[in-house]
């Protein structure tokens, strides 16, 4: 059931929980002295930081099956999380069984190493079987509004983590030890895109910062651009000798997660604003629902799992 990770996968994680902590100590400090408003900002983002990275290290400490069981359990919490978050109808009540169904069979496609199905499952297949079963019903009024509002949830709580469960398994990693590397490189690209964002807000729009808006048009743009140059020089220095990519799969993949990760803030966030959803929950105390600490790899773990599975291909 447990697997140690690679000297390389353990190298990794124990740096990131140690820039982490030195991070932590300088946001305490402006909490402390400075800059308040700045440093609880970045104490609720590091906070979630740790438990970010640490939900997923457990991923990399299990055997492969138990891992993918134990991912599973985190995207039925997230779907469970979207829906109490919500509004509903009646009607929607009655096919959330099919929506919960979906966790099952996408994590026994990603088991049996089926990549196209892994991939077309949710966005294609689930697109057109759960409006049918909502038609079933016969409650038309809100139709399109609570389709798209329930496929949402599929992408956001199931495709992210399906996906990045994909980059643990084969085909598309060699072996165990790759997969964990590849699965720890993609992770520490999303909080790095995370804190590119972060950092983008505090210096370039201050008043947003006070207030805790999210950032717009040139914080909105300099969160980008800083996101996926972050990524990409990241991806070039560490994948070679983490996750076993040539140098430029490498930073491709890291240029990639930058640009759509920028991407995926603006619509996720449009999303949170339509459907009024606030950053809270249970699982993760002090800062956020896991809902809202996944939602980044709806977008950035397929484009990771595209240019990784392209490059395993092509190497064949």
């Amino acid at each position: 059931m447990i697997t140690l990770p690679s000297v390389d996968v353990a190298w990794a994680l124990a740096a990131t929980y140690a820039l982490l902590l030195a991070a932590s100590l300088v946001a305490a400090g402006l909490l402390r002295w400075r800059r308040p408003r700045i440093g609880a900002r970045l104490t609720r983002g590091l906070r979630a930081g740790f438990l970010m990275i640490t939900l997923f290290a457990a991923a990399l400490l299990l055997a492969r099956d138990w891992a993918l069981v134990y991912l599973a359990i985190l995207s039925f919490l997230a779907l469970k999380e979207f829906f109490s978050l919500i509004p509903l109808r009646r009607a929607d009540r009655r096919v959330l069984f099919w929506t919960y169904l979906a966790i099952p069979v996408q994590f026994v496609l990603i088991g049996q190493g089926l990549l196209l199905a892994t991939v077309l499952f949710v966005p294609l297949l689930m697109l057109l079987l759960l409006p049918a079963a909502m038609i079933g019903h016969g409650d038309t009024p809100g139709f399109v509004r609570a389709a798209g509002t329930l496929h949402w949830g599929l992408m956001t709580a199931i495709y992210g983590l399906g996906t990045a469960a994909a980059v643990l398994v084969e085909p598309v990693a060699a072996d165990r030890a790759q997969g964990a590397g590849l699965l720890l490189l993609l992770v520490l690209l999303v909080l790095l895109g995370e804190l590119a964002r972060a950092v983008a807000l505090i210096v370039t729009t201050r008043r947003a910062a006070r207030h805790g808006r999210e950032p717009s048009g040139p914080a909105a743009w300099a969160a980008g651009v800083l996101g996926l140059v972050a990524c990409f020089v990241l991806a070039g220095a560490v994948g070679p000798w983490l996750a076993g990519l040539d140098r430029a799969t490498a930073a491709t993949a890291g240029a990639l997660v930058g640009l759509t990760g920028a991407v995926g803030d603006a619509v996720v966030a449009a999303i949170r604003r339509d459907l009024a959803l606030q950053d809270s929950g249970s699982l993760l105390p002090g800062h956020g629902a896991l809902l809202f600490r996944i939602d980044r790899l709806t977008f950035t773990a397929p484009a990771f799992l595209l240019v990784v599975s392209w490059a395993s291909l092509t190497a064949q």
